[in-house]
């Protein structure tokens, strides 16, 4: 007989705790339907926007069921083109097409190989290319001023690629002044 006051007792708080959930729930609903009252008509999306676009847009709730109702649309007729395909139809197509898009994929990553490549080497070129450039021009005037020694003068070789041009410099001696 003592544990029947003690299941009501029990019954009373589960009781109690049901109704202060139901209170609370009530008041939260309250809120959001005063929220939405204050909104009107129009909707923000700025918080999910579906894209870039859309970001800040405000959306009245008639252009959102009609993009809805265009997506369904949309929807519906690309279910009715592949509706007569079964999914054994889609997954034949799919491995027949599978190794000539495997085939023509290794042909693409062998051509970019190819181009990576090739920009490496041209790289390498053209710092060779210039390495060789200053190396000829640097000889090119060791060896005008040689000759000019051998002459009894003094002189000097500039050779510019840019401008094309080349420049020869003599300095008098003080024996020829």
């Amino acid at each position: 007989m003592q544990a029947i006051p003690h299941k009501i007792a029990e019954m009373e708080r589960s009781l109690k705790e049901e109704c202060d959930k139901y209170e609370s729930e009530k008041e939260r609903i309250s809120a959001l339907l005063t929220a939405a009252q204050s909104l009107g008509d129009e909707v923000s999306v700025s918080k999910y926007p579906r894209n870039r676009a859309d970001c800040g847009r405000v959306f009245t709730v008639s252009k959102l069921k009609r993009a809805r109702q265009k997506l369904e649309a949309e929807i519906e007729e690309w279910e009715s083109a592949n509706s007569n395909e079964s999914t054994d139809d889609i997954r034949k197509r799919f491995e027949a097409i599978k190794p000539k898009y495997e085939h023509h994929q290794s042909k693409v990553d062998q051509c970019n190989f190819n181009c990576d490549e090739m920009n490496r080497l041209l790289h390498h070129r053209r710092k060779d290319f210039e390495r060789m450039k200053k190396t000829v021009k640097e000889m090119l005037s060791v060896q005008f001023r040689l000759i000019m020694r051998k002459q009894g003068h003094e002189g000097s070789l500039k050779v510019d690629y840019e401008n094309q041009t080349l420049e020869m410099i003599r300095q008098y001696t003080s024996e020829e002044q």
